[in-house]
């Protein structure tokens, strides 16, 4: 019996032991040469410059590379919008510590944001506070609706700013301390600590009209988007670390309880202006600095994050074990962020076994393309008004006071650019579209600022006609080339009518003709009968009379221009000069010949070139022989 129960003891460890092995070897199953193959062939279509990839589970480094420009693992990069879930993990650190509830009011610890005052820190958390995107933090008016998503990077600054105030610290020194000391993150640090942005931060680029150039990120303070909301520095070996604290439940960081609010979230994510991109298809939710979507039957957690020459993606995918860390050195917003977020979804599509979408090597160019298509349009209309300046020079020097001609140069030179000016805030923040399509804010204020430069010079112009007065010559030969086309034109319609009045006064008289003739009435008869020879005869009698008058005008048309031509090609006779010189007669005396004359006249006749002579009339009463007399 004893050794019955060691025997069933034994079968059942067998069975833990070879189930708990199947678990490790399905979350330690990454697919890497399918994974690197992809990454190789897609990163070169979608014109990224340098990335670095790091694959974990609960326990493990799984795999980790870096790729084109980024030669080491251990590159530093900014990560963007990745940083507001170190600071949702540092608020829920002190919400477990009792230091602050998720009810809280913003006004219980920053009494100076009086529009705030009501705005609970879990409304930060989960963006509906109804902060809007454009606001800063220090001229937040919460003008958007409560309750409703709205990506705004102020929120995250106001909990980093509710990190400090309830501390003591700054936000930097609570993060350090709290979330990436305990966790061994060695390489995750602020933008704002200027010792170090230098020390391995990667060289990265930003894109102007399609080509990639070297920026040199610099951190300034900025009440739009705060180091808590979008300036921390990593890399992917520290990120790796980081997603295994979510995969542990929290490790020795954060409660379980607190790692599954973070998480999972029921706020609809809604299309936002600002949001740095989004996964798959189909609707996500939004828990705490977190976006949660059903993927192929399978809960995918992500997020991504950008700044002007630097983009960033996390990804957990909780049923397989797995975190993903993805950090590119470039970012472009027209094209190569989309492509970016098509790789991304290729890599998460092989980990969940499934077929990725292959990236078209054409995408790239085809947008740019389009982009600085329109942008050149744009500058070139805005200097068209300057390069006809002539033009409406000559129209408007006498005409200053017409009213279509000032409508028109104000709508295009005063309404337009204003328009726009007002029109674009409301589509972009100025200050994300300098930050993130430099080449179309420059080429949009270039081409504004064309516009109300043509619209001065010709009011200038306007007021210096206005003051010397109209330009006479200028009128009378205005009014000149307007009476020259007049009568062009009269004369063509002139002739024109005169031509159709004529064509018809002759197709009458023949009419006439025909109707008069008294075979018409039996060629009607034989017409109504249908016979074809009368259809012909009547053809006869009708067209070809025409025809072959006009016939006869155009030959006797060529006929004159060609008998003015011979006349212009035949030489003049020369005039005689004096004895001696050419053309006059020969001088014996100093040796020329004397020239026979020769009948040329007769020759000419003879050879049927000269003019006959004129025959005599004969009498009338002379006759021929042989020929009979007329009859009377």
């Amino acid at each position: 019996m004893k050794k019955r129960a060691i025997s069933i003891g034994l079968a059942c460890l067998c069975a833990v032991s070879v189930f708990c092995t199947g678990s490790a070897a399905k979350a330690e199953v990454i697919h890497e040469t399918d994974l690197e193959e992809y990454i190789m062939q897609e990163m070169s279509d979608a014109r990224i410059l340098g990335m670095g990839a790091v694959v974990v589970n609960e326990e493990n480094e799984l795999y980790c590379a870096s790729y084109g420009m980024a030669e080491r693992t251990d590159y530093d990069y900014v990560i963007g919008d990745l940083s507001q879930s170190f600071t949702a993990a540092g608020i829920m650190h002190l919400v477990e510590e009792g230091e602050v509830s998720l009810e809280d009011n913003v006004s219980d610890f920053l009494p100076e944001y009086t529009k705030a005052a009501d705005v609970t820190v879990r409304e930060l958390l989960t963006q509906t506070s109804g902060i809007t995107g454009e606001e800063n933090l220090s001229d937040i008016s919460v003008s958007g609706k409560g309750g409703t998503f709205e990506y705004a990077y102020a929120n995250y600054g106001l909990l980093g700013k509710i990190v400090e105030a309830v501390t003591g610290m700054t936000y930097e020194e609570y993060i350090s301390d709290n979330i990436l000391d305990p966790l061994k993150m060695t390489s995750t640090y602020s933008l704002r600590d200027s010792l170090l942005t230098e020390k391995d931060l990667i060289p990265a680029y930003r894109n102007y009209f399609g080509f990639p150039f070297l920026y040199q990120y610099q951190y300034e303070e900025n009440d739009w988007m705060p180091v808590s909301s979008k300036h921390l520095i990593s890399d992917v070996k520290d990120l790796g670390k980081y997603l295994q604290m979510y995969l542990s439940g929290g490790g020795e960081v954060l409660s379980n309880e607190s790692i599954d609010e973070l998480l999972h979230g029921d706020v609809p994510v809604s299309e936002s202006k600002y949001l740095p991109g989004d996964l798959f298809e189909g609707r996500a939710s939004y828990a705490m600095g977190w976006m949660e979507k059903e993927v192929g039957g399978q809960d995918v957690l992500y997020h991504m994050g950008a700044v002007e020459n630097y983009t960033s993606a996390m990804i957990l995918l909780p049923e397989k074990d797995l975190g993903i860390a993805l950090l590119f050195n470039s970012a472009d917003a027209i094209a190569g962020s989309g492509l970016i977020r098509k790789l991304t979804e290729g890599i998460v599509a092989i980990e969940l076994e499934q077929d990725p979408v292959d990236i078209d090597p054409d995408s790239y160019i085809q947008a740019h393309v389009i982009a600085d298509g329109l942008m050149l349009l744009a500058v070139f209309g805005s200097w068209m008004p300057i390069f006809l300046l002539g033009f409406w020079r000559r129209r408007r020097r006498n005409h200053i006071g017409s009213i279509p001609g000032i409508l028109i140069d104000v709508l295009l030179h005063l309404v337009l650019p204003s328009a726009v000016l007002l029109a674009a805030p409301a589509i972009v923040y100025p200050a994300a579209l300098n930050r993130f399509v430099p080449d179309v804010y420059y080429v949009g204020i270039f081409a504004i600022a064309s516009l109300y430069l043509g619209g001065a010079v010709k009011l200038i112009m306007m007021i210096v006609y206005a003051i010397a007065g109209p330009n006479e010559k200028l009128e009378m030969k205005w009014k000149q080339m307007e009476q020259e086309k007049e009568n062009s034109d009269d004369q063509e319609e002139g002739e024109t009518t005169g031509k159709i009045k004529k064509e018809k006064k002759k197709r009458k008289k023949k009419e006439k003709e025909i109707a008069e003739s008294p075979e018409q009435g039996i060629l009607a008869e034989r017409l109504q009968k249908k016979e074809p020879e009368a259809l012909r005869e009547l053809s006869v009698k009708t067209i070809e009379p025409e025809e072959k008058e006009k016939k006869e005008n155009r030959t006797a048309e060529s006929g004159k221009q060609s008998s003015e031509q011979k006349e212009e090609k035949k030489p003049q006779k020369s005039k005689p000069g004096k004895k001696g010189e050419p053309g006059g007669k020969p001088n014996p005396q100093k040796g020329e010949p004397v020239k026979k004359a020769t009948p040329e006249k007769g020759k000419n006749v003879a050879e049927g070139k000269g003019e006959p002579e004129k025959r005599k009339k004969k009498p009338e009463g002379e006759k021929k022989p042989g020929e009979s007399p007329e009859p009377e």
